[in-house]
């Protein structure tokens, strides 16, 4: 009896702080238009993510593609700790997708990524790199 009125008031807490993060949850689209295509509702794939890191502050929340699958990621972090938690969860089944811990050197590594990504994406058309030059004939070794 006495284990149940000690969990009672920290399943409490723990409800309030997701209602809270819950409300105030923007999903950053990665491609416009992924938001509709996901039959789960962000607040849910919220709840699945949160359980998985107890005691941490939702930092972020984006849904994208990855390897062919639609993800929500969320970001977390804990006090005391550097760097952060992040957990992907299944966009269409609400199923947990990865959870994984990165440091400031990862995030960094991640962020200088997506940059580079957005920059390819806002090329004009027919900017294509070195597909708009002339073409060189490859050398011949020489023979013997």
């Amino acid at each position: 009896m006495m284990l149940r009125v000690l969990l009672v008031p920290t399943l409490l807490a723990a409800t309030s702080t997701l209602s809270a993060q819950s409300a105030a949850l923007k999903v950053k689209e990665e491609t416009s238009g992924l938001l509709k295509q996901a039959k789960i509702a962000p607040a849910a794939a919220l709840a699945t993510a949160s359980a998985k890191v107890p005691g941490t502050t939702l930092k972020g929340a984006e849904i994208e593609k990855e390897d062919g699958k639609l993800l929500y990621v969320f970001s977390f972090t804990k006090p005391g700790t550097k760097g952060e938690d992040e957990v992907s969860v299944d966009a269409l089944t609400g199923a947990l997708h990865k959870v994984e811990h990165e440091s400031a050197e990862d995030e960094a590594r991640e962020a200088a990524e997506d940059a580079a990504k957005a920059k390819g994406k806002n090329m004009g058309a027919g900017t294509k790199g070195a597909a708009t030059g002339t073409a060189t004939k490859p050398t011949k070794p020489p023979v013997h």
